[in-house]
């Protein structure tokens, strides 16, 4: 599970909206594992009694430890408490923590508990190599011990739970589970006792369920990742930064308002900020103010953002006009670039006092659409006030000429361009950028005219483009250019911004999807003794005369190794090296080869047990106490050391992972006796017997 901290209050705003906690989570858990497993900085450190995380990810707890007691993050003691069906949950095995990089891990037996390190965050997980067996029916159960200090609450989906206490909330989610096949299993959250209201005293423990009843086992249960916490750079108390959120169409550019930012004796100006993502990370991009800016304006109660993220609305309710308290504001900001600059301040035409205009706002797609809501109204009802950008853009369309086209098939590409205003428009230009898979035909195929203007579309290239076109008011025109698939899969074709000599529309968009090739492989699967080996497999594609080598994905690469791969005249090889498995649980591990899954099977080592010395020296009459050591291998194998049946009078008194100690009563007999202390390998009931000697005198 990703676990994140917020601050208190997670939910809470006085001028309402949404929370910065609304911004969506990034699926990008592989390439943060990767970075980490790269990056030192995010690698375990060895503390007293274990390993600790230290990294910038983790500022708001500058340290997660692991023990034998187990794991502890924002000072919530996490780990697995319990395992079974419905409610018959038993208690896991101790174990010692393991680290290896970014990564830490607790072998309880059948279960494996792990954390992962990276970029977007700390990553819960647990892989379960068989069913428990335990006597209770229900979905398959874990359960994590709450915190008795917090509230929970879980989504209605209950793929999430919230913590609320006075320092701050912890986010625990966006939970899901598959098997060994990768068949996505139902997950999901519950708390001891429900149905419950939807938040109350945070329960003993928090219990995830699995519904594995066609599951394949193991079966790994884990998250997505939350991809990170924004703050301002200039953050202080009572800013109210959160209030309200805003994100573009393709989620790179994050708006945020904080109303209730000081600036010197102005308390309650307001801010907004804007926020940029590049890759996984997001950061400040500017922070907006108005240029007659005032105590009380509460300007980032309400923010917008267009569809390309480049022009900001943004709601000053409190704003005084002229001689009006609160009457309020709505400002207009545009990007060029990284800088971002105040365009226009909107007010209603009938605005009076008190009506805080700009409580609510949204922006249309294109940017050129502002609409303003009132708070109060004082004609009896609230209203909304539209306005129309007097410098009204062309609009551009595309469509492609079929759905779909076989690998180097052709069809065209049109685009409509379109004169929505009854004055002439001048200057008409974009640029169309093609996706990888599609490049202009040869020849192009072009047909159509468009005002008079430039078309460029260069044969064998990606690119194509209008410019210097003039429309009459209320005209359109149209053209289209031929186009051939070179790769397969579905090609998303956006333009850029259309644009003229009165400023810049928006962009189109069209889809076309490109029969791919396909391929099989043999074998589906393998199985490897512990001591692993090497692995061939054999790919062949299919459908297509021409196909490239197909797409390698290796789900455990802490594991498997791709040592060649070879690919000529639609058939090749996959080649895989797997190093010994020092363990006594089998692993599983699965590629995907050119939409096929691999599945790979490593049987763990057989437990075995050497005992030292194999029989006791001769104990006197009076008895006494005694020891002996064992060595298991692999060290994870579980063992029990119990005195056979007619051994009555030997006692183990305590074990460890490689001693065994023992009492010997009195002997009342007159007869020397020899008794067996048998050590038992819980994977294969094999038994190695301890004879302890004792003498009549």
């Amino acid at each position: 599970m990703i676990i994140s901290l917020h601050a208190a209050p997670a939910f809470a705003s006085n001028h309402g909206g949404k929370t910065i906690t609304d911004l969506p989570l990034a699926a990008q858990m592989a390439v943060s594992d990767a970075m980490g497993r790269d990056n030192k900085s995010y690698h375990a450190e060895k503390i007293p009694g274990g390993y600790g995380f230290v990294t910038p990810s983790q500022s708001a707890h500058p340290l997660t430890s692991f023990t034998p007691m187990g794991a502890v993050a924002y000072n919530w003691h996490l780990s697995l408490s319990g395992i079974g069906r419905g409610n018959d949950l038993k208690a896991p095995i101790s174990a010692q923590p393991f680290a290896k990089a970014n990564r830490v891990e607790y072998k309880r037996g059948d279960v494996s508990e792990w954390y992962i390190n990276g970029p977007l965050g700390l990553e819960q997980g647990f892989t379960l190599h068989k069913a428990p067996d335990v006597k209770g029916t229900g979905p398959l159960t874990l359960a994590i011990p709450l915190p008795k200090e917090m509230q929970a609450r879980i989504s209605s989906d209950k793929k999430d739970m919230m913590l609320y206490g006075k320092s701050g909330s912890i986010r625990y989610g966006q939970l899901s589970a598959w098997d060994a096949t990768g068949k996505a299993l139902a997950a999901y959250f519950e708390l001891p006792g429900e149905p419950i209201k939807p938040i109350q005293p945070s329960p003993s423990a928090l219990h995830i369920r699995v519904e594995d009843g066609s599951a394949q086992y193991p079966i790994t249960i884990d998250p997505l990742i939350q991809q990170q916490k924004l703050t301002a750079s200039d953050g202080a108390a009572t800013d109210e930064f959160g209030s309200s959120v805003s994100l573009s169409s393709d989620g790179n550019t994050a708006l945020v308002g904080a109303p209730d930012k000081h600036f010197g004796s102005n308390y309650n100006q307001g801010a907004a900020y804007v926020f940029t993502r590049s890759g996984s990370t997001w950061s400040e991009q500017q922070k907006l103010t108005v240029s007659d800016g005032a105590a009380n304006d509460l300007f980032g109660c309400s923010v917008s953002l267009s569809g390309d993220g480049n022009t900001a609305l943004v709601g000053a309710s409190g704003k005084t006009v002229g001689s009006n308290d609160t009457q309020g504001a709505a400002y207009v900001f545009t990007r060029s670039g990284s800088t971002w600059s105040q365009q226009q301040e909107l007010t209603a035409s009938d605005g009076t006092a008190s009506e805080y205009f700009g409580g609510s706002v949204s922006l249309s797609s294109d940017g050129n659409t502002p609409l303003v809501g009132n708070i109060v109204e004082y004609i009896g009802q609230d209203a909304a006030y539209v306005f129309v950008n007097q410098n009204t853009p062309p609009t551009i369309t595309k469509s492609f000429g079929a759905a779909s086209i076989p690998l180097n098939g052709t069809t065209s590409l049109s685009f409509t361009i379109n004169n929505p205003t009854a004055d002439p428009m001048t200057g008409i230009a974009f640029t169309d950028n093609l996706p990888a898979g599609l490049l202009i035909s040869t020849p192009n195929g072009l047909t159509g005219d468009c005002g008079g203007g430039i078309i460029t579309a260069v044969e064998g290239t990606g690119v194509i483009s209008l410019s210097g076109a003039t429309l009459a008011g209320g005209v359109s025109c149209t053209f289209s250019v031929n186009v051939t698939g070179v790769a397969g899969g579905t090609q998303n074709n956006v333009t850029g911004n259309i644009t003229f000599d009165g400023g810049t529309g928006g962009t189109a968009s069209a889809s076309i999807n490109v029969t791919q090739c396909t391929y099989t492989i043999s074998p589906a699967s393998k199985t490897l003794t512990y001591k692993g080996g090497s692995v061939t497999i054999n790919v062949k594609a299919k459908d297509h005369t021409s196909c490239p080598a197909p797409a390698i994905v290796n789900n455990n690469p802490d594991w498997i190794t791709e040592t060649a791969s070879a690919f000529t005249k639609n058939k090749g090889t996959v080649k895989l090296t797997i190093p010994e498995l020092d363990s006594s649980i089998q692993r599983v591990g699965t590629l995907t080869i050119g939409g096929n899954t691999f599945t790979l099977t490593q049987k763990g080592e057989s437990c075995s047990v050497k005992l030292s010395p194999t029989t006791s020296t001769l104990f006197p009459k009076t008895g006494g106490t005694g020891l002996f050591n064992l060595t298991v291998t692999p060290t994870d194998c579980a063992w029990t050391a119990v005195p056979d049946a007619k051994s009555t009078w030997l006692h183990v008194t305590e074990t460890s992972s490689s001693e065994v100690d023992y009492s010997v009563d009195a002997n009342a007999g007159t007869k020397a006796r020899n008794g067996k202390i048998n050590v038992t390998l819980t994977q294969n009931k094999k038994i190695k017997p301890y004879t302890v000697k004792q003498g009549n005198k």
